[in-house]
């Protein structure tokens, strides 16, 4: 088991420091996402849950690299503070010219005060410390694919916290492939 997880970390170490490429295809993203997730049931056993749901006509479309990571991550570290076990959904799914995304957690969620800041930190443009990693996400995905694109947040305290990411794909699978070629 050991050899296993030492594999999977080795896996994303090496794909998360390779500077040539900053896109990726979903599909080879989401083979990261999979390590990682394996590491974190390694690491939480039965106090963690992942279950994911990816259409297959998502896997070809270009994203940028461990763009899901982060969320992930933030399931974890602000679900834990407050509840003793957490589940993650991740799905992803085509609507009209978008790709759509999105990682849920089962967490305490954010109080309504709380969701608001944080709404409106995404769309600031001054630099927020404190929750920087949402607003460099949000940023990053504006710029590489602006026409609407961007992150929305949804929470109910004490019910859990979803984070939901829209990728204009640039109007079709041609655009999306030669895109690809492009990086």
């Amino acid at each position: 088991k050991v050899d296993e997880l030492i594999e999977r970390f080795t896996h994303i170490l090496r794909y998360s420091i390779n500077n040539t490429k900053n896109c990726t295809y979903l599909q080879e993203d989401m083979e990261y996402i999979e390590d990682y997730l394996v590491i974190q049931k390694t690491r939480f056993g039965k106090k963690f849950d992942y279950h994911m749901e990816i259409s297959e006509e998502c896997y070809p479309i270009v994203i940028p690299k461990l763009l899901l990571q982060p969320l992930i991550e933030n399931s974890l570290k602000y679900g834990f503070r407050k509840k003793a076990s957490i589940c993650v959904w991740i799905r992803g799914f085509v609507e009209g010219e978008y790709l759509v995304l999105q990682v849920k957690d089962d967490g305490p969620g954010q109080p309504q005060s709380t969701l608001e800041v944080l709404r409106s930190i995404l769309n600031s443009g001054k630099n927020n410390i404190a929750h920087n990693g949402l607003q460099n996400i949000n940023r990053r995905i504006y710029l590489e694919y602006g026409h609407d694109s961007g992150l929305t947040l949804e929470s109910q305290e004490g019910e859990g916290f979803e984070v939901t990411l829209r990728l204009w794909i640039r109007g079709g699978e041609k655009d999306v492939q030669s895109a690809a070629g492009g990086r």
